[in-house]
């Protein structure tokens, strides 16, 4: 939703491209807009509760 994440070559899509996990986080990996490279994070359990 940021704005370098919603404005390029192809806006409003980001594309995963790969994830981690660093104790209770899991850290994805993103192109944002076919320009930028960015990481987002959530804490596992938290991500589980919303997808259970």
């Amino acid at each position: 939703e940021m704005s370098y994440e919603r404005y390029g070559d192809v806006p409003n899509v980001v594309f995963p491209t790969g994830a981690i996990t660093i104790g209770e986080k899991l850290l994805v990996f993103y192109g944002g807009a076919d320009k930028v490279c960015c990481m987002a994070y959530a804490r596992i359990d938290e991500l589980l509760s919303h997808l259970l």
